[in-house]
């Protein structure tokens, strides 16, 4: 159900069973049959309708997201004996997005290999390593948002952690069952995360491999080849979401090609100047430079292109 609350909007976790006039609705079937939804505008005989659960989980971890003005609270990801690993009908997509909105869901392949947004995510209690990846984005300008975490049910022996992919910070949710993060939104990012669950050796080694991917801190690598001709490849590493620009100069300082400007999540990365300029025209034998710039970092290297 959507709530406007005050200030406040977005899709709450509710049971509907009785609508509001001008108020809107996002209605998904999970089977493969017509359902029919009777409305009765002037049936005065209305009754709440108990939640029940399409699914007897093992556990399950409930996550919200609000902002000053904006919310999702209707995310769920868990474990249960009749849940398969691909999306089924147990699962439900993201509901529709706002004009303005904060959207947050588990990143699932359907049967076709797309991805999907998914925001009740089960999978099979199988002894298999789990793991989700989660997704936190928004259209409105940059602010905060804290993000709730509440893990109901019993995990066992079992292990479930939580990383955060934009700094590698990690959270064992099975010791701490209920967690809250402060975390920066803005619709020039999208924030990720992967939640991993499975025996203890297993999730350790998986939360390592994952960790390990994440840089510590920007960098700007050499060129190569260098010198070159006619094209060059420039690596570089971005360690937390967001904006970066890698432009390319003369020796008096003037650009010549800015290369790539775009937000970039955390990861190693590297582009190709072709040894043009931003018309096209090849440039002559020289010396160049070349940056990388983003939010709180700028370095800049030599190269030399030889004909």
């Amino acid at each position: 159900e959507p709530s406007i609350d005050g200030y406040l909007e977005g899709w709450a976790d509710s049971t509907i069973s009785v609508m509001s006039p001008w108020a809107g609705y996002a209605i998904y079937n999970k089977t493969e049959m017509v359902k029919t939804i009777q409305i009765s505008p002037l049936n005065k005989n209305r009754r709440q309708i108990a939640r029940s659960s399409s699914h007897d989980a093992d556990w399950s971890l409930k996550i919200e997201v609000q902002s000053s003005k904006y919310f999702d609270h209707k995310n769920e990801f868990g474990i249960s004996p009749v849940a398969s690993n691909k999306i089924d009908y147990i699962d439900s997509p993201e509901p529709p997005v706002f004009d303005k909105y904060i959207s947050f869901y588990s990143s699932a392949k359907n049967s076709y290999g797309y991805d999907k947004k998914i925001t009740t995510d089960f999978r099979n209690s199988d002894d298999s390593l789990k793991v989700w990846s989660l997704v936190l984005e928004t259209n409105i300008e940059e602010e905060s948002a804290q993000i709730d975490i509440q893990l109901n049910g019993s995990i066992g022996s079992e292990v479930l952690w939580l990383i955060d992919m934009q700094n590698g910070n990690t959270f064992n949710i099975g010791q701490n069952k209920s967690i809250s993060e402060i975390v920066s939104i803005s619709t020039q990012m999208v924030n990720r995360y992967k939640l991993v669950y499975g025996d203890d050796a297993e999730v350790e080694s998986m939360v390592k491999e994952i960790v390990a991917l994440i840089p510590k801190e920007f960098s700007l690598g050499h060129n190569y080849p260098n010198p070159f001709n006619p094209s060059t490849t420039i690596p570089f590493t971005i360690s937390s979401p967001g904006l970066a620009a890698v432009t390319v100069y003369d020796v008096n300082g003037r650009q010549i090609k800015q290369i790539v400007n775009e937000n970039f999540k955390p990861g190693f990365y590297s582009r190709v100047w072709d040894g043009k300029n931003s018309n096209g025209i090849p440039v002559s034998s020289g010396v160049y430079y070349y940056s990388l710039r983003t939010k709180t970092f700028n370095s800049f290297k030599k190269m030399i292109l030889i004909k």
